[in-house]
Parts: C-alpha cells; structure tokens; sequence
C-alpha cells in the first residue's frame, strides 16, 4: 500500500480571540503538542486501573481542564500574548472555564472529532492499478 504526501503546510497555531468582558484582550491558542502531552498524562495519571486493565476509579481527572486552559490561554499585553496563570483559570467561575476548555479541545484535535475533521489530517492511501 502506498500513500499519498501528507501535507500540513502551516504551523502557525489556531487562535481565537476571547472576551470575557473585563476589559482585557484574551486569545486561545491551539495547544502545543507539550501542552497535549501534559494534559494526556494528567489524564491517565487520574485514572486507576483493575488487574484486568479497565478503570476501576480517577481522582484528580477534573485538574485536567484549568490545566488544558492556562496552557492555551493568553492575554494581550503590550502587544505580547502572555499565558494566563493556572492559578487565575482556578479562581474563574467554572462556567467561563468549561467553554474556554471546550473549545481549546475543539481547536488542539484533542478529544472526539467528527468524520470530516479526521479525515483531513489523515493519510490517503494511493490506489495503483
């Protein structure tokens, strides 16, 4: 089997701007495959699993999304995007938080993705005949 070049022509990151109505300029990054990595690991680190490998329990799996957060989150400060500290995302109503983290996901590729996003960054194979 063979496949078609795959390509991935930019590396700029995603970014939104975010207001959350204090005055200040915000702006959601894609997550930086570090920032993915960290948040996975969070993840699986929160999860127990039983002799027969299938989870028997988490704790901690809710620190994953202020992490995921203050990792994509900046603001704008003299024109240069500072990350908004993990301590800050703590103190903010989980209902700002919770959509800010949904769409981080969206954005990163992270979590389940629809048929069509997939299959963009997904090898074709070639068909020879």
């Amino acid at each position: 089997m063979t496949y078609e070049t795959l390509r991935l022509v930019n590396l700029a990151p995603i970014e939104v701007p975010v207001d959350l109505g204090d005055g200040k300029e915000y702006v959601l990054r894609e997550a930086s495959e570090g920032a993915a990595v960290e948040y996975q690991n969070l993840m699986l680190a929160a999860t127990k699993f039983g002799d027969n490998m299938k989870p028997t329990g988490i704790n901690g799996m809710a620190n994953g999304e202020p992490l995921l957060v203050s990792r994509c989150l900046f603001e704008k400060v003299n024109g240069d995007l500072r990350p908004v500290p993990h301590a800050t995302i703590l103190a903010w109503p989980a209902r700002i938080v919770k959509p800010i983290f949904n769409l981080a996901m969206k954005i990163s590729g992270m979590g389940v993705k629809d048929e069509e996003d997939s299959s963009k960054n997904s090898p074709t194979p070639a068909v020879s005949g």
